[in-house]
């Protein structure tokens, strides 16, 4: 095995363990705890509604069916497809070449976005990975396989019909374009063999996309519910067109600025120099495909700014061409070394020596700032080292060739911006709310869970205490929150309250129907309950405070230290589950553990 082949299958395992490892640690959002609901209530033979994302919905139930239900399964596909995504163009070697398929799979092992995609529930990955597979089984005119891909991908989500859309429109661009610029048209792909145009291949195509969805959506058959479930990833899509962003435009854009610097780097010097070839009429087929990213990056960037319904996984469809740009221009510099080689390996380390010196000193500086001490002559001193890795440089280029100079000067860079890209991707896999080092992570705009596993604790203590059973309490939850839900799914006595209507019903029945455990927003603080109950704030949501520029920019793009608008709830517990509690029935006995409510909606248990 060559040095090169182990280097590759290194990447592919490293970019598999940053996914998978402690994958169910973090406990599950609001929004990925919705879809774990509906899968666990089809493992369990309930019928539920699948709003979106049909094939994660199933795919988990039968895990959940399987292996049980836990924050692992319920993102286990997402982690599986981003593993999918790395081994399919590990599979693509001989047409990409060795070198450009080992920088690519270092690219996707530990690019911070594809790794927040690949540990979350609802991911664009399966979407993606699907597309990768329709163009793939399509160009060897395996089209069994491509109709296969093709039903998976229209059960993955809206995703798919999105990251279609953005092919498409790059597609017909570059048609056009190519029409009025040269003679030569047709998109950039491999020749697809023998075409759909024959009826038999297309008869084939068609049935196999159909039998996918048939039965990916019903799970062979055991939930036929799920078949009408196949087209609300395309009505989700449409709905887009007319819903509310999550995130605003100068956060995408800073998102991809700081978690892709090398990518915009390498990949601007990429389309830059695509451009120049163009000028000078190279019409081979290596600067065509070139042009074809290129406007495929252009489009993906206008759809996820003009986009409604803007999110983070919308950039996902920009962010990959951009990194194959980004690589081409990587491979290069580094494919054929320069002579002598210690020569260019002594400037590359010396480059890398100076960048983290840089790199201490703004942080020493942010620092300072955060006390106000940040004048600007400190900020100029922060900069001296890269000019005196310009010195090296320009000594370099006087003594050996000037390509050399600027290619151990690139790979001084490329080790920095390795180092820099492993660090994000570590930090938005293993950022934790109740961790030390907690850190706001653009591609987790979202609210944050905290102190669910202090919550499910107390409640299974106060159960123990009660019965000697850690399930057997009967709780109402009087809070919006699916992951709450979730959480207590083992529960085997939940009742779920509007959350406006609860504590107007509570506070009106009489003392000895209260539940033993409540659970109400802080805000909702009751005179009345606390006479019977002791209370226990959590806090439950991180909300983190994207709007306006952070007190201290340094901070945040060095620590990614911010602020957190912090929810809390209430978790009242009856007097009487205390070992010195008094019961607060009108007999002196202890409460019933059935409760009956007018108006209730159960969570079904397994």
């Amino acid at each position: 095995m060559s040095v090169q082949t182990a280097l590759l299958w290194l990447a592919f395992v490293a970019g598999a363990l940053i996914r998978f490892a402690g994958l169910g640690t973090a406990p599950l959002t609001d929004g990925e705890a919705g879809l774990a609901l509906m899968a666990l209530q089809i493992a369990q033979g309930k019928a539920a509604a699948i709003q979106a994302y049909p094939l994660e919905v199933v795919v988990s139930a039968a895990l959940f069916f399987l292996f049980g239900s836990s924050n692992f399964f319920a993102r286990f596909l997402a982690a599986a497809s981003g593993t999918l995504l790395m081994l399919g163009v590990i599979s693509q070697r001989e047409r990409l070449g060795s070198t450009l398929t080992l920088v690519l799979t270092f690219i996707l092992a530990f690019d911070p976005a594809l790794v927040a995609q690949s540990r979350q529930m609802g991911s664009v990955l399966p979407a993606l990975v699907a597309l990768g597979a329709i163009y793939l089984f399509a160009s060897q005119a395996r089209w069994r396989l491509a109709g296969i891909a093709l039903g998976l991908g229209i059960l993955s989500g809206a995703p798919f019909w999105y990251g279609g859309l953005v092919l498409l429109l790059a597609a017909l661009a570059f048609t056009i374009i190519e029409k009025r610029l040269s003679s030569t048209s047709g998109i950039p792909v491999p020749v697809w063999g023998e075409g759909l145009t024959d009826r038999t291949r297309l008869r084939t195509f068609v049935i196999a996309a159909l039998l996918t969805i048939l039965f990916g959506s019903t799970l062979f058959l055991v939930y036929p519910r799920g078949l009408g479930a196949s087209l609300s990833p395309l009505l989700a899509y449409l709905d887009g067109w007319k819903g509310p962003a999550t995130v605003s435009i100068p956060v995408l854009l800073l998102s991809l600025g700081v978690y892709q610097t090398p990518a915009i780097l390498f990949g601007g010097i990429s389309i830059g120099r695509g451009l120049l070839n163009r000028r000078a009429n190279n019409l081979a087929s290596a600067q065509r495909r070139q042009d074809f990213l290129i406007i495929w990056f252009a489009i993906a960037i206008l759809m996820a700014l003009l986009y409604p319904a803007r999110q983070m996984a919308n950039l996902i469809w920009a962010i990959l061409p951009l990194w194959i740009l980004a690589a081409q221009e990587i491979v290069r510099w580094v494919e054929r070394l320069e002579q002598p080689l210690w020569a260019t390996l002594a400037l590359a380390a010396i480059t890398f020596v100076f960048l983290c010196l840089f790199w201490l000193q703004l942080a020493a500086y942010a620092s300072l700032w955060a006390y106000g001490a940040g004048e600007w002559w400190r900020l100029a001193a922060v900069f001296s080292s890269l000019a005196i890795i310009a010195l090296f440089v320009w000594l370099a280029e006087m003594v050996w060739p000037a390509r050399l100079a600027w290619q151990g000067l690139i790979l001084g860079f490329l080790v920095a911006f390795f180092l820099y890209t492993v660090s994000n991707g570590w930090g938005v896999a293993f950022s934790l709310p109740w961790s030390q080092v907690f850190r706001q992570e653009l591609w987790k705009p979202y609210p944050q869970i905290g102190d669910a596993d202090l919550l499910l604790e107390t409640v299974q203590d106060l159960s123990r205490w009660k019965s000697g059973r850690a399930d057997s309490l009967p709780i109402v939850i009087a809070l919006d929150s699916p992951a709450l839900r979730w959480l207590l799914r083992q529960q085997h006595q939940v009742t779920v309250l509007p959350e406006d209507q609860a504590l107007a019903q509570l506070s009106a029945r009489q003392v000895g129907q209260l539940p033993a455990i409540l659970i109400t927003p802080a805000y909702a603080e009751n005179p009345t309950l606390a006479a019977a109950y002791r209370g226990q704030d959590f806090n439950w949501r991180y909300q983190p405070n994207l709007q306006g520029i952070p007190q201290s920019p340094f901070n945040w793009l060095l620590f990614r230290k911010g602020t957190w608008e912090v929810q809390p709830l209430i978790l009242w517990a009856r007097t009487d589950l205390f070992p010195d509690g008094q019961s607060v029935s009108s007999g002196g006995g202890d409460l019933p553990l059935e409760i009956p409510f007018e108006e209730e909606f159960p969570l079904d248990q397994p």
